[in-house]
């Protein structure tokens, strides 16, 4: 399903421009969210507040980039691969580990729409993964060291997300680890999952040649 998904979108101009302007979309209504936290914080700090919408926002420049034919770095895209998986996690982590915080504590109308929207955020990532021109092994300290400077600003400094009392330091671990974990994972199975989207990418073309 996901090699099909990444490869109608990515074989079909108006599916690839539904993609960004939702993406676009998401980024203005992270912006909205999280306006609070950035109304108290040293504008500075801003870019690691912004999480989930920051990296929305680079997958649409990636995808502008790539419906202009503009070469992007593959480091670059890389890094914003990483950081959709990454921050789709936290999101999944927390929801699922602090439920009762956020659906019965805060139960916000738009608490309910996280699980979702982040899915649908970690299948974007492959998206942009398979835009990834060359992979290179420094692309993984280059990752994991932007990825663990966000985990110091947000976690020594403070501009994590609000989260239940008492669980920061776990949070902190886990990213601390997921920030090298995937950099490292994408690298090693570069080549599997590369395959795995070629292989579908020439089957659906074998199947339906008329797509996009």
């Amino acid at each position: 399903m996901i090699p099909k998904l990444v490869n109608t979108i990515l074989a079909s101009r108006k599916w690839l421009w539904f993609v960004i302007l939702a993406n676009l979309a998401g980024f203005a209504f992270g912006i909205w969210f999280y306006w609070y936290q950035l109304s108290i914080t040293p504008s500075l700090l801003w870019l690691f507040v912004i999480d989930c919408p920051l990296y929305a926002l680079l997958a649409s420049f990636v995808l502008i980039a790539r419906e202009r034919n503009i070469v992007i770095p593959s480091w670059f895209t890389f890094v914003v691969t990483v950081g959709l998986f990454k921050y789709a996690t936290w999101v999944f982590y927390a929801l699922s580990v602090y439920w009762k915080y956020f659906f019965l504590e805060i139960a916000a109308v738009w608490n309910y729409t996280y699980g979702p929207v982040h899915i649908l955020m970690f299948l974007e990532a492959f998206l942009i993964f398979k835009l990834i021109r060359e992979f290179k092994w420094w692309h993984i300290p280059i990752a994991a060291g932007w990825f663990w400077f966000n985990d110091f600003v947000d976690y020594w400094v403070g501009t994590y997300p609000i989260v239940p009392a008492g669980h920061v330091f776990e949070l902190r671990n886990l990213m601390i680890v997921v920030s090298l974990a995937i950099p490292i994972l994408l690298y090693v199975w570069r080549d599997r999952v590369g395959e795995w989207l070629k292989h579908r990418e020439s089957t659906s073309k074998s199947t339906n040649p008329n797509m996009g």
